[in-house]
């Protein structure tokens, strides 16, 4: 067989040099894999060891409070101090640090059993909790827990995706983070959700199975876990398209319940985009007003426009958490003055 292969090499050198290229290039992906695959064994057995870790009785309270629709609300629920220690071993950099099928699986592992996971089970009573005082319909009760998630502070990039127990515990999370945790609520729950990773961005967010707002042609409205949002509402940058932006790569996760006040959203956005228009039309009017003579009151009515388009824009964008008083305002009749574009 030596000298055959011999043989053929000096016959056909180049062709005989790629075949032997492609044929490690196959062996060393096919090693990797395997490899890649032996961690996320791992990491799955240590993640169903550490969401089964046994109570110490002793627990750490973890509360925070954040605005919903015309009032505020909070939720306390306790973590096992063994809970946390146990989180904390798992090695989590692999999550998104592999891509293609891996980082499937270690996203849809994480979300899968953290759904399942006592600690998300808790975070669900108080959840529920709130939904029966509140009265809640299907849609509002995922606006619920999309505020709630929104509002837990920024914490450190540098480190290691936190799991559940951790972010509720340090009170802090990335988007990386807290989409998990927001994704296994969701899931919990049932909602048909999926997650993006964009690399360009270096972003990672949520998508919820929705009748409008929809993201990038897809059937789900953009969830942001890191900032106040309207379920629906993505940054333009997520949005961006070209040779040097990525698509997101996209992890479905289940579920069946969608959202459906996604055609509301559009409804909020569409104004918003009006409102920037005024507002750009009318800049420099203010100034015009104080030093025309002639012009004054046509410049002073056209700053008066930018003030008003302002002022509602700002009263949207800080009222994320109340898309049914938004909505309802917006679409109130009489309806609200309409401003010269």
């Amino acid at each position: 067989m030596a000298a055959t292969l011999a043989t053929r090499a000096r016959r056909s050198p180049i062709r005989y040099g790629l075949g032997v290229v492609c044929g490690l290039l196959v062996v060393a992906l096919l090693v990797a894999n395997l490899v890649g695959y032996a961690r996320f064994l791992a990491f799955s057995a240590a993640l169903d060891a550490a969401l089964a870790a046994e109570s110490s009785g002793r627990t750490v309270e973890c509360a925070w409070s954040f605005p919903f629709q015309e009032s505020r609300c909070m939720v306390s629920v306790e973590v096992d101090e063994a809970e946390l220690v146990a989180a904390d071993r798992v090695p989590t950099s692999a999550i998104f640090g592999s891509d293609g099928w891996l980082r499937e699986r270690y996203v849809a592992e994480v979300v899968g059993a953290q759904a399942d996971s006592p600690v998300v089970e808790r975070l669900v009573t108080e959840f529920r909790r709130i939904r029966a005082e509140r009265s809640l319909d299907s849609d509002e009760y995922l606006e619920l827990m999309v505020a709630a998630v929104q509002a837990i502070p920024y914490g450190d990039p540098d480190e290691e995706t936190m799991l559940a127990a951790e972010v509720l515990v340090q009170g802090r999370g990335v988007c990386t983070d807290k989409s998990l945790l927001l994704a296994s609520l969701l899931a919990h729950e049932g909602y048909e959700t999926v997650l993006w990773v964009f690399p360009t961005q270096r972003h990672v967010a949520l998508g919820v199975a929705s009748d409008g707002a929809n993201f990038r042609g897809t059937r789900y409205a953009f969830v942001e876990t890191t900032t106040p949002a309207f379920v629906g509402q993505a940054s333009p940058e997520y949005r961006a398209a070209g040779p040097v932006v990525l698509p997101p790569s996209q992890v479905d996760l289940g579920g069946s319940r969608s959202y459906g006040s996604g055609e509301q959203v559009e409804v909020i956005l569409a104004e918003l985009r009006r409102l920037q228009v005024v507002s750009l039309t009318a800049d420099g009017y203010d100034a015009y007003a104080r030093t025309s003579i002639q012009h004054r009151e046509r410049y002073a009515a056209r700053a008066m426009e930018q003030w008003i388009a302002d002022a509602m824009a700002t009263f949207i964008l800080t009222h994320t958490h109340d898309r049914a008083g938004v909505h309802s305002l917006l679409t109130a009749s009489p309806p609200l003055p309409t401003l010269r574009s």
